[in-house]
């Protein structure tokens, strides 16, 4: 095929539009495609759209995950670790999940080791994989439209779980145009300094940086931190004048620098409940979810925060009751148009409509290690050469 006849603003303009699948496929078609669709400010240039289209709405989608359970016996050869994507898109009329089953064949299943997700950021998915018995963390950072993945060195600190809580996740430094991986770890006892560590993508390195703000503890440290506005967010408590009192710890990956929000204020007066955060309206707003600890009679109030860091702009969006849907135990996603991804009691996934109190068909394996939901785009991340990334 020839290029000779389009200028080479319109092949730009044509191609910037195209799905990621399009553009691997032509990849093939001449060298100069090739070199252009793998080049680096294409494959931002054709992010960036994608990031502004879901923004307004339009063709962005949920990526949805599960680890799944392989039936565990200590008799059973090593096997290997399957996931299960799951997609929506923003439409109005689209009430249907996609699917696809896949291995990570670079890592083999052993009886010691679990699998936690660290949330998604710009079509890319970290995951960590722990073992019990060593303390050891592999982390991966996948492309899974793609199919490729690089693997990071070993953190500085070896993990332990009687010493401190660990929560990780996946961040986007817009200056360097890096992705980081941040591994926070605030320590139990009042005689260590809280942790936390940072991994570049492009250095392929780990460097510790010194927490300076006063002492805290995860809300919930099996939850992966949030990424809006370039900063990673945790539910934090401390005790304050003898109560629990929560905030939101920020931290800016591009300046490295720590911060606070504070909640809406209901979050401080119900004990009983469970803080979390979720990313909302195309990756643009920091979203509260207040769930019931136990029970299935409670109601679930989720805010956001319509101007980033002004405390007033918090705005309840939603609320409904978890006895209509047999119970949940968290709201994992709330997509565009109103609809609800959450986990019940019964270990179901299930996407709701709390406006018509509609409850779409469960969906995935509730027998799953682990569940994940997240704001979701299309990448051409890793489709080049520059990062060594391997193939699944």
């Amino acid at each position: 095929m020839s290029d000779n006849y389009l200028s080479s603003e319109i092949l730009l303009e044509i191609l910037h539009r195209l799905p990621v699948k399009s553009l691997v496929k032509f990849t093939s078609v001449c060298r100069a495609w090739n070199s252009l669709i793998t080049d680096r400010t294409f494959i931002s240039d054709h992010l960036n759209r994608r990031l502004i289209q879901a923004s307004n709405g339009h063709n962005g989608y949920l990526f949805f995950q599960f680890f799944l359970d392989i039936n565990l016996r200590w008799l059973e050869p090593p096997r290997e670790y399957v996931y299960s994507l799951y997609s929506t898109t923003n439409q109005q009329t689209d009430h249907h999940f996609s699917v696809e089953r896949f291995p990570l064949p670079c890592l083999s299943f052993q009886p010691d080791h679990c699998a936690r997700f660290g949330g998604t950021c710009n079509g890319l998915v970290s995951s960590a994989y722990y073992s019990a018995s060593s303390g050891s963390i592999t982390f991966l950072i996948w492309n899974p439209l793609l199919r490729k993945y690089v693997v990071l060195p070993k953190p500085l600190m070896t993990r332990n779980r009687h010493v401190y809580t660990q929560c990780f996740g996946l961040g986007f430094d817009s200056r360097n145009n890096d992705y980081k991986v941040v591994v926070l770890m605030p320590f139990f006892s009042r005689q260590h300094t809280d942790h936390l560590e940072v991994c570049s993508l492009v250095s392929r390195s780990w460097r510790s940086i010194t927490i300076i703000v006063p002492k805290f503890h995860l809300e919930d440290g099996c939850s992966p931190p949030v990424f809006v506005n370039g900063a990673m967010h945790w539910v934090i408590r401390r005790m304050k004048d003898g109560s629990i009192q929560r905030s939101i710890l920020s931290f800016d990956v591009t300046e490295e620098t720590f911060g606070e929000l504070t909640l809406p204020l209901q979050s401080n007066e119900k004990s009983n409940t469970t803080t979390t955060l979720l990313v909302v309206e195309g990756g643009r707003w920091l979203a509260v979810v207040n769930h019931p600890r136990k029970g299935t009679g409670y109601l679930a109030h989720i805010w956001v925060m319509k101007e980033y860091g002004v405390t007033d702009s918090w705005t309840e969006i939603l609320h409904c009751e978890a006895r209509r849907y047999r119970g949940w135990l968290d709201v994992l996603a709330l997509t565009s148009n109103g609809k609800g991804i959450m986990r019940r009691v019964d270990g179901a996934i299930v996407l709701v409509d709390p406006t018509n109190k509609e409850l779409m068909e469960p969906m995935g394996d509730p027998k799953a290690d682990a569940s994940y939901a997240g704001f979701y785009v299309e990448s051409l991340f890793f489709i080049n050469k520059e990062f060594d990334a391997l193939s699944f």
